[in-house]
């Protein structure tokens, strides 16, 4: 026969239906340090704390070698210890109903023939040749439907007379579980029942075949409360049968907890039900804990789950405490992803907090409850370093690290670990304002684990910026987020969110011009030659023209254009290519030329910035019979370095037709055009002819509709559902102005008409 494993995608439940795993947009965040032990608990390893749809299992998940299968083990005690479980396993899973017959070169077959085990050798040979019926179908076009199933009855009828023959009682068992799995396939779980009961119920040996006849016993009882109980028993003791147990749940549907628990006939089935609650639950699960160790102290699951929460925790707290987003598997939570609380950064950071209490009450129970065995205590121990980081006991941590660093480990992971979590804390652990990257992990930043496992430099380049070390921050984020998505620490909007896959998004969008320029002057100033030293400015370097050139448009952004001037200056200077396709102080996007071209300028943005510092002071000079003139080209220069402009490289890198909100410091400028509508309306005041003074009006009127539009994306789309978009575009109050004061401005709304009236302005 052969081994039945068909992994799932499996749900974990709360008493709710809850998905374990599957792909979500913010699965890729989580953050896991607590990871060395995930394959020490192997009969377990189907329900580790995970987003990754599980296709498909390791190839030992189910071998002797991973937990002692419990049919291979069933079959050594049968053999008396002679045969080798490798042996057995080959005998009992591999070899086909042809290779059992005398001589074979299979140990345990000789064996059984050797001793004249003719009943057991019979049996194997019939398991064998029934395997192929146990399927639900047979051929997909159905031409042989109506002879397998009667097949399959004879086939359960000769399994029943075998199981009356045969004088050993674990070979009994054995043909009886034959008959049921037949009987399941053949659609007949009255007959399935029936066996059971009345052959398999009773029984005083309730090995792992005893358990394999009760899953199939379980998949047709109607009783949902029986239904669970008996799931329990075969989840804790057929670990084949535990993905299939936790699939086969009606999860629509739960059992009456009160009559579930008196079916139990012991402590040991309280702590299996318990058992059994705790591998379905994405919250927290600590009460279970607690009552599975009551029930039963020496639980083999217990350390697992232990393990599991921990793994729970520490999503909660480390994934929104360094990317902002929420847990990779929110099931503490229970709003609508889609609420507006859900996506709340406020929120999801409160709610890390409070997780940390949490992670102090898990932490107590490790502390003071003897779990496991001898092969859980550094598992355990290592537990207790890490919750006591995510409780931010750092120094506790730190202690517990100490000692565990000087013991031996067999686990190739234990020290990767364990360091993981030390560099954190002795970050974590300095003062605000005056933290720096301890030599003590230098070593390990360099090491091959963290430049693999690049959320381990992200993480303390986080811990570095949360204390105000911005430059160490950002060289720490060049060198790891090519592999990490997180969320700045300002948004707290659900639909224009913006999301960072790249450092120098990231410094484009967060930064000051202050902690901008720091990061600069340490590029450039590095000189010392230490390994580290030279490790950590390598990914930065490459974008170093562009950081030069960023700081200009931070300048800009913040209307400072004599720095902005100078910071160009030197990043064209360094091999910055600033070339702008249009002349922002003349032409205008959609709308014919109509402004004559008096001067040239050269087309970089050190050339826009200086010549828009000149036109300001000519257009603020009272003495300046055209600043009029020169206050409608600097209106011109800021509209179209915003959004809606031509010029928008001054400002931004990218631009795209669904350009949304974001949390740049002149996001209003660059959507609703406040300098452009300031100088407009400056130039108007500044006209000497009427002409002139409505076209000022009509640019001031688009500028305000423009404004208009990005107040009305700003809202969120509920709020937009009370809002009509036409109407409130039609509110324009500079629109409004200029068909009062000049009634005949009709001709104004084609922008054909532009050159006549900018030429009427002498």
């Amino acid at each position: 026969m052969k081994k039945s494993i068909i992994c799932t995608l499996f749900l974990l439940t709360s008493l709710t239906p809850g998905y374990s795993c599957g792909y979500s947009f913010e699965g890729d965040t989580r953050y896991c340090f607590f990871h060395a032990y995930l394959n020490d608990y192997p009969g377990y390893s189907l329900f580790n704390y995970t987003t990754s749809v599980f296709y498909g299992s390791p190839d030992d998940v189910y071998s002797d070698t991973a937990f002692g299968y419990p049919n291979v083990s069933l079959w050594a005690k049968y053999c008396k210890g002679k045969i080798p479980n490798a042996t057995i396993e080959e005998a009992v899973y591999a070899l086909p109903s042809t290779a059992i017959k005398p001589g074979a070169a299979n140990a345990m077959i000789s064996y059984l023939y050797k001793i004249k085990d003719y009943d057991a050798v019979n049996y194997l040979f019939f398991a064998k040749r029934a395997e192929k019926y146990n399927s639900r179908y047979d051929d997909p076009w159905e031409r042989n439907a109506t002879a397998t199933i009667p097949e399959r009855q004879q086939w359960i009828d000769e399994a029943l007379k075998r199981a009356g023959q045969v004088k050993s009682s674990e070979l009994k068992r054995r043909y009886y579980f034959l008959a049921i799995r037949l009987a399941h396939y053949n659609d007949d779980g009255a007959l399935v029942n029936r066996i059971f009961d009345a052959h398999v119920a009773n029984t005083k040996t309730e090995d792992i075949v005893y358990h394999w006849s009760l899953y199939f016993r379980l998949l047709h009882e109607p009783d949902q409360t029986k239904r669970y109980y008996y799931g329990a028993l075969v989840f804790a003791h057929a670990p084949d049968k535990r993905n299939r147990v936790i699939g086969d749940f009606d999860y629509g549907v739960f059992p009456d907890f009160d009559a579930l628990f008196r079916l139990a006939r012991n402590k040991t089935e309280i702590a299996n039900i318990y058992e059994l609650m705790t591998m379905r639950k994405v919250d927290r699960a600590l009460d279970q804990l607690k009552l599975i160790h009551a029930n039963n102290p020496n639980s083999a699951a217990l350390p697992f789950l232990v393990q599991r929460e921990i793994n729970k925790v520490e999503d909660w707290i480390l994934t929104p405490y360094y990317s902002h987003l929420s847990p990779a598997l929110d099931g503490n939570h229970k709003e609508d992803e889609n609420s507006e609380e859900y996506a709340n950064e406020r929120v999801v950071l409160q709610r890390s907090e409070e997780d940390r209490l949490y992670a102090r009450q898990l932490l107590d129970f490790v502390r003071n409850t003897k779990i496991g065995t001898a092969k859980d205590t550094e598992m355990l121990a290592v537990a207790k370093a890490h919750l006591a980081f995510l409780t931010r006991n750092y120094n506790g941590c730190l202690e517990q690290i100490a000692v565990l660093m000087k013991k031996p480990s067999k686990n190739p992971d234990y020290l990767n670990q364990l360091q993981s979590i030390r560099a954190l804390a002795l970050v974590a652990r300095q003062p605000n304002g005056n933290a720096i990257i301890p030599n003590d992990i230098k070593p390990f930043l360099m090491s091959d684990y963290a430049k693999q496992n690049r959320k381990i430099l992200f993480s303390v380049g986080r811990e570095l910026e949360y204390l105000g070390n911005t430059t160490d921050a950002a060289l720490l984020y060049a060198l790891s987020t090519d592999e990490v998505m997180w969320r700045s620490g300002k948004n707290e909007k659900l639909y224009y969110g913006r999301y960072y896959y790249d450092y120098m998004d990231y410094i484009d969008a967060m930064y000051s011009t202050g902690q901008l320029t720091a990061l600069l002057e340490a590029i450039e100033s590095n000189t010392a030659q230490d390994d580290f030293s030279q490790w950590k400015f390598t990914a930065i370097k490459t974008g170093y023209v562009r950081l030069k050139d960023l700081l200009g448009m931070k300048y800009i952004r913040t209307n400072q254009l004599d720095n902005a001037l100078a910071s160009f200056r030197k990043a064209e200077a360094a091999g910055a290519t600033t070339h702008l396709d249009h002349n922002p102080f003349y032409e205008i996007p959609y709308t014919p030329k109509f402004i004559t071209r008096r001067d040239s300028i050269e087309l970089t943005k050190s050339g826009v910035t200086e010549k828009l510092i000149d036109y300001l002071k000519r257009s603020n000079d009272p003495k300046n019979k055209d600043r009029d003139y020169y206050s409608f080209l600097v209106a011109t220069c800021y509209l179209n370095m915003n959004y809606q402009g031509n010029s928008y490289q001054m400002r931004r890198y990218g631009w795209s037709t669904n350009e949304e909100p974001d949390e740049m410091p002149d996001e209003p400028e660059y959507h609703g055009n406040l300098l452009a509508k300031q100088y407009y309306l400056q130039a108007m005041d500044q006209a000497k002819t009427k002409k002139f003074r409505m076209l000022c009006l009509r640019m001031a009127t688009r500028c305000e509709k423009f404004k208009l539009s990005y107040d009305y994306n700003s809202m969120r789309y509920e709020k937009q559902s009370q809002v009509n978009y036409d109407s409130l575009l039609a509110s324009n109050a500079y629109y409004k102005r200029l068909y009062k004061k000049y009634p005949k401005a009709e001709e104004l709304s084609s922008c054909e008409s532009f050159a006549r009236y900018f030429e009427a302005r002498r």
